[in-house]
C-alpha cells in the first residue's frame, strides 16, 4: 500500500494519498514512513496543522528520522509559530 501512495503522490494525487496513508496509520499505528508521507501530502493542501501533527507523531515513533524535523519545522513555519 505505501508503494500506491507514493505512486499517487508523486503523481501530484495528493488526497488519495491522505486516505490510503490514513488507512495504514488506521491499522498500524507506530508506521513513521506512512505518517511521513500523510504529513507531505497534508502539506501540499495546505493544511499544514495536519502536516506538522503528522510529522511529530513520527519523530515520536522514530526520533532519528530526520525527514520528519524538517517537515514539522516548515509546518510551524507555514503555521507562524517560528517567527
Amino acid at each position: 500500500a505505501m508503494a500506491r501512495a507514493h505512486t499517487h503522490y508523486v503523481r501530484g494525487e495528493y488526497a488519495v494519498t491522505e486516505v490510503i496513508c490514513q488507512a495504514i496509520v488506521d491499522s498500524a499505528p507506530n508506521r513513521a514512513d506512512a505518517l511521513l508521507l500523510l504529513g507531505a501530502a497534508a502539506y501540499q493542501r495546505g493544511d499544514f496543522a495536519r502536516c506538522a501533527k503528522c510529522n511529530a507523531e513520527a519523530i515520536r515513533i522514530d526520533p532519528l528520522l530526520a525527514e520528519a524535523y524538517v517537515n514539522l519545522a516548515n509546518a510551524l513555519s507555514q503555521l507562524g509559530a517560528m517567527d
